[in-house]
This record gives C-alpha cells, structure tokens and sequence, in this order.
C-alpha cells in the first residue's frame, strides 16, 4: 500500500508580512529554510522513493533542502503543476483576511476547482511507481487534497496546515 506524505512550504516572504501569495513566486525566508532542514531531518526514516513539487519557488526549495536531509536526489524531484496553490486572482499581493468569502470574486480558482486538482494529483500519485510519496506543495492545496482523500465534497479555505511539517494523509 502506497504511503502518501505531504509538507506545505517553509515560510515565505509573503507569508511573514500575511500576504496572499497564490500563484506569485515568492522566496522562502531564512526561517523557511530553517524549517525545510529540521522537517528533512524528521522525514530521514519515512523511505520517501518519490517527491512530487509545485513548481513554485517556495515549495520547490522546500523539496530540495528535505531531499538534501534525507539524502534524496534531487534532480529526480517531480515538478507538477497540479498541486500549485490556488491562484487569488487580484486578490493576490493584498493582505490575508480569512473571513473574506473570495470563491465568487472573478479570477479567484474556486474551492471546487482546487478539489479538483487534488483529484486527479491523487490519480497521478496512484499511477506511480513507488511507495512512498512526498509532494511538496502548499497550505489550501493540502487542504483540498486532505478533502480528496477523506471524501468530503467541500473544504474551508483556512490556513490550517503548518509551514514545513511532513504529515501522513494516507
């Protein structure tokens, strides 16, 4: 049975002054990088055989430094397009407001969409041939893809997945 991991990237510029980033590529603070290393030395026993990226700066250096620690090589990462974040449209570059309703504002990738794509990411990790997957990504798009795996039709668009924590969702 395929083992299925998942860390959100380590903080980011925009996440340090709680800015929406989505879809802008935003480098990872020092902290971030900090973050990458200790979930890399956490992640050392799991026998990751796989890691799957966003494309994203944020996400992508994240995979690079935990491959680092776990001795993976790096350039067999998988850059995926499928578990970039959501993009937020204009809102993107503005403050974080979690109480906003944004699904219905025009370039905003619904909810729905976002499930979507976990979807079908789980597909794509299905028809892998490997064990144990890390995908690397980021904090809505886990959401959606926890939601995908448990089921549930919908999920809350809220930031409740930490920076740079290897987590099991299978």
């Amino acid at each position: 049975m395929k083992r299925l991991y998942f860390i959100r990237h380590g903080q980011s510029e925009l996440n340090k002054q709680k800015i929406l980033a989505g879809h802008t590529d935003t480098p990872l603070t020092a902290k971030g990088r900090s973050q990458a290393r200790a979930a890399g030395k956490n992640a050392h026993g799991l026998a990751i055989d796989c890691i799957v990226s966003s494309p994203l700066s944020r996400a992508h250096e994240t995979a690079h430094i935990v491959a680092q620690e776990i001795g993976f090589p790096a350039d067999t990462i998988i850059l995926n397009p499928l578990v970039i974040e959501r993009t937020y449209g204009e809102l993107e570059g503005t403050p974080w407001d979690t109480e906003s309703h944004i699904d219905d504002l025009d370039g905003v990738e619904t909810l729905a969409a976002v499930l979507a794509r976990a979807h079908e990411t789980l597909a794509f990790v299905g028809s892998l041939p490997y064990e144990n997957i890390l995908i690397a990504s980021h904090g809505t798009f886990g959401l959606a893809l926890q939601a995908a795996i448990q089921g549930e039709p919908t999920f809350q668009d809220v930031d409740g997945i930490p920076n740079a924590e290897v987590i099991r969702f299978i």
